[in-house]
């Protein structure tokens, strides 16, 4: 059985044949140099970072914005913003009219509390469709006290109607289950 020879090493820059100590330690030369490149490559990066660091920093002051956690929209109400220890939301805060909300951290998104805990028992739900109180209290989240229903089947069912520029005209609130009027309008 014959042996095959060994392919030598060359050095490309010389064209010089290497044995094999010299290959191993110019392999190694290139690699340091190669990690001398990452490093100041990932020093590059880190520096970029804390100049958008700084510049996020400038413009959320600027906005008057918290210096950490999310942008917060007009309407959250930013003394009322807190951290949640959850795995499905981030944070959450009162909107202006004292409504819970919360940030899901999937989307990033804002959403009233009685939609994202209706979502996180039954499911997704379609983005033609409702989230709406039976008793018609927004603020009772009681799990049973929520029905997700198609728009249109919900316009049905109640009296609202909209002008061509989306304000309300009629906020009439009709219980599903028995069509009865509810809330503050059931004396119209």
């Amino acid at each position: 059985m014959a042996r095959k020879k060994k392919n030598p090493d060359i050095d490309l820059e010389t064209g010089e044949v290497l044995t094999e100590a010299t290959a191993k330690v110019t392999n190694i030369q290139d690699k340091k140099t190669e990690m001398q490149k990452l490093r100041e490559e990932n020093e590059r990066l880190q520096k970029q970072i804390a100049a958008i660091a700084q510049e996020n920093m400038i413009l959320r002051r600027q906005a008057r914005q918290p210096e950490t956690g999310p942008l917060v929209p007009k309407f959250i109400d930013k003394n009322t913003l807190e951290r949640l220890d959850d795995p499905d939301w981030y944070y959450s805060a009162l909107d202006t009219q004292g409504i819970r909300m919360i940030m899901e951290k999937k989307t990033g998104k804002w959403m009233r509390l009685s939609r994202a805990n209706y979502m996180r028992h039954y499911g997704r739900i379609p983005n033609d469709w409702l989230v709406t109180p039976i008793d018609g209290n927004n603020r009772n989240l009681d799990i049973n006290n929520w029905v997700a229903i198609s728009k249109k089947e919900f316009f049905q069912n109640t009296d609202y109607s909209f002008e061509s520029d989306g304000e309300s005209k009629t906020e009439k609130k009709v219980n599903l289950d028995t069509g009865e009027l509810l809330g503050e309008h059931a004396d119209e």
